[in-house]
């Protein structure tokens, strides 16, 4: 991902009072209440006791909504909030501050294979990502869950919620049903979403981000072709927690 034109405490001054208003805008564009059911199956389904001091990392976080989730649950957890974008990571460390929510914050790149260099290996009890790992091509995906293994400790737990096609076979049933389903994004949240940012740091956040095309992951990956990402990784315990019409929620334990 590109650098911003500015650095990063001017982006932190130009969005520090609006941080609640993005926050907003960011929940509508990653579908609402849906988002808020994704959340709470992941940090329901953590396999630990609830006042443990959970060491945790919110990969690709965004604006944090996934790390926030699991301290709801896990009050003593240690979050470190990890994403590629100064833009979200701004947003997520402006709300958690406000809220008084204590984290650390790591700029990384899945795509870069040194991103977890700086991790401490065998040391985490859960790592968690929503909506991110698709970016990645499957090569590059299946090196940054054999990185997520290694920086797990033992029973350590991946949680992960992406995209997911059916089985070819199933695929044209399945996606008449789907067209039948209410809307999980719609194209006007984005625009919303962006546009605001956009106009708050003065530039064109979204040209950063790169194509979505090319050797992408995308919403093509069936929930087996997940499956057996995580199970090359030498993940010991694997389970489907949900799957609707857009996501698959896949929960993966180190042994």
């Amino acid at each position: 991902m590109q650098q911003p034109p500015i650095d990063q405490p001017e982006i932190d001054a130009r969005i520090e009072d609006h941080v609640e208003e993005l926050l907003h805008l960011w929940w509508a564009e990653q579908g609402g209440a849906t988002k808020d059911r994704d959340l709470q199956i992941v940090s329901s389904s953590i396999p630990f006791p609830r006042d443990r001091a959970l060491r945790t990392v919110d990969l690709c976080c965004g604006p944090g909504d996934l790390g926030r989730a699991i301290r709801q649950n896990y009050p003593n957890a240690q979050i470190d909030f990890v994403d590629r974008d100064s833009l979200l990571l701004s947003i997520c460390r402006g709300f958690n501050g406000r809220a008084g929510m204590p984290g650390t914050y790591r700029q990384l790149d899945l795509n870069d294979e040194s991103w977890c260099q700086g991790l401490r290996a065998r040391h985490y009890d859960v790592i968690a990502t929503a909506n991110a790992v698709h970016w990645l091509s499957a090569i590059r995906a299946e090196a940054v869950f054999g990185d997520i293994h290694r920086l797990l400790d033992d029973g350590g737990t991946l949680f992960f919620a992406e995209p997911a096609s059916p089985e070819v076979p199933f695929a044209p049933g399945f996606d008449e049903w789907k067209t039948r389903q209410p809307s999980r994004y719609e194209q006007g949240n984005w625009k919303a979403f962006w546009e605001r940012a956009n106009s708050l740091v003065g530039y064109d956040h979204t040209d950063l981000m790169g194509s979505r095309e090319g050797s992408r992951i995308g919403d093509g990956m069936t929930v087996r072709g997940w499956i057996d990402l995580v199970e090359t990784s030498d993940f010991q315990t694997v389970d489907v927690l949900w799957r609707d019409a857009d996501v698959v929620i896949v929960a993966a334990q180190k042994a």
